[in-house]
């Protein structure tokens, strides 16, 4: 907002009746001349925090947040925190470890979104492992498959965010 606007803002607000208790209560911060503005949106580069939360119920979707965490930590690139209070973003959404050919080899797959403290979602990935190129993963080598590409997307991409910023 810049200061014409602003202006024109406070002039509109200062015309308005209002009765004595609510004249009380605004003439504070008039007094004060405190303004409140919306903050700016939080971007992707923004985050050095992630929560990640639950997958959901399918069969593996543990097992795929287990290696997300584990590859995030490794990376050293985010801090992994257990609450999304302590977050810049929350990594959530569904995954699920599928057995092809009678069980003994497997596809993973998952659909995640980061959301930010200010709960837009700020990336947003359907992720899978090379089911057509390798199909004879183990369920160890499908769930590796989806955690490393996951983290390596979320990662080159707040990495080319923060690069963006920084550039600008």
């Amino acid at each position: 907002m810049n200061v014409v606007n602003l202006a024109l803002t406070m002039s509109l607000l200062l015309a308005l009746p209002v009765s004595a208790e609510q004249q009380a209560d605004s003439s504070a911060v008039i007094q004060t001349g405190a303004v409140t503005l919306n903050a700016p949106s939080q971007r992707l580069g923004d985050v050095n925090r992630i929560c990640v939360a639950s997958f959901g119920s399918g069969e593996g979707a543990d097992l795929i947040r287990q290696k997300v965490i584990n590859r995030f930590i490794k990376s050293g690139g985010v801090t992994v925190v257990d609450s999304p209070a302590e977050a810049d973003a929350t990594l959530s959404g569904a995954a699920e470890l599928d057995p092809l050919r009678g069980g003994t080899r497997y596809m993973a797959e998952g659909v995640v979104n980061l959301v930010g403290r200010d709960k837009r979602i700020l990336w947003t990935e359907d992720v899978a492992s090379r089911r057509f190129l390798f199909p004879s993963h183990s369920a160890k080598g499908a769930s590796n498959a989806v955690a490393d590409k996951m983290v390596k997307l979320i990662s080159e991409a707040i990495t080319a965010d923060k690069n963006q910023v920084v550039s600008k």
